[in-house]
């Protein structure tokens, strides 16, 4: 069985981070894993802690850069009442992000998920650019397990939503899925959306009105998914199937927001620039607005997960 021994919950000391503490305590607990609090302490950019602009001696820039690791340790005790048996670690953080420290941690430090808060933001920047969660989401070596501004915290996942494509990476994405369930000692209710070809769709969303949608024989996609589901879950964990008509971001959230769910289990594809403006990203949109939080698998983590189960 899957075991998940090291979590990493980076934090900015933001409100989505106070919250996606909440999930990641009991998870912590759950499994009796290693919790590494990670907060970045950098000198790059343009703040009052850059080096290279200031042109401090040694001595001074180590006295200022202990002061904010004194007032970081400070906080995290505040608002957090770590347990001195929690893994509390401060770097001085090269990376020229904060997403790529936060990757390089994870990669050094035998990281099995991390758990963070998404603080929403839907301008057109984050479509082309993306922020933090959306760099981590699609290169981080592991599961993210997103916690979005409309999550209700709780402590128990006995109903995992996983929507596939019926790509490829189905069969990755589902046995991923079980084997969460597994853990959590949840069902799984397996959803596909059957798409409309031509809609222009920014961030998962139609701009275009829904077109007209060729005969698609239902029942052939509801075997289809059930296919999947026996040929992967042999019977490991009880699940149910959906099948239904749309768009797959907006039907999604309306699966989370009809509460038959306590986590989303989803993959990225990792569109990024003007070809996830375009494409659009189903995970993204969910991760925003689902009702819940929301593993996300790339294609490392997916292909990592592959290899474990070797």
């Amino acid at each position: 069985m899957m075991q998940i021994k090291n979590i990493l919950f980076p934090t900015d000391f933001s409100a989505s981070s106070e919250k996606a503490f909440l999930f990641a305590d009991p998870l912590v607990s759950k499994f009796k894993s290693r919790l590494h609090i990670l907060h970045l302490i950098s000198w790059h950019g343009r703040g009052v802690y850059s080096r290279s602009e200031y042109g401090l001696p040694i001595s001074e820039q180590n006295r200022i850069l202990k002061g904010i690791e004194a007032d970081a340790r400070q906080q995290i005790s505040d608002l957090f009442k770590v347990d001195p048996d929690y893994y509390v670690q401060m770097v001085e953080e090269s990376s020229k992000t904060a997403a790529e420290g936060i990757i390089n941690y994870s990669n050094e430090n035998d990281i099995d998920l991390i758990v963070i808060g998404s603080a929403g933001g839907r301008e057109i920047y984050r479509h082309l650019v993306g922020g933090t969660l959306e760099k981590i989401i699609a290169d981080a070596p592991v599961p993210v397990f997103a916690v979005g501004a409309d999550a209700q915290p709780h402590q128990d996942f006995t109903k995992l939503l996983v929507p596939v494509d019926l790509s490829e990476n189905s069969d990755s994405l589902l046995a991923v899925a079980a084997d969460y369930a597994e853990l959590f000692g949840a069902r799984i209710t397996i959803a596909h959306v059957v798409t409309p070809q031509d809609t222009t769709v920014i961030g998962g969303v139609g701009l275009d009105p829904m077109p007209a949608m060729k005969p698609v024989d239902m029942t052939l996609k509801r075997e289809q998914v059930n296919d999947l589901a026996d040929r992967v879950l042999k019977g490991r964990v009880e699940f149910d199937v959906q099948v239904v008509a749309g768009h797959p971001a907006l039907e999604i959230e309306k699966m989370t927001q009809d509460g038959g769910c306590d986590l989303v289990v989803i993959a990225s594809h990792g569109y990024k620039g003007f070809k996830r403006l375009f494409l659009g990203s189903t995970a993204r949109h969910t991760v925003h607005h689902a009702s819940c939080p929301v593993l996300v698998m790339n294609s490392n983590s997916l292909y990592q997960a592959d290899d474990e189960g070797e």
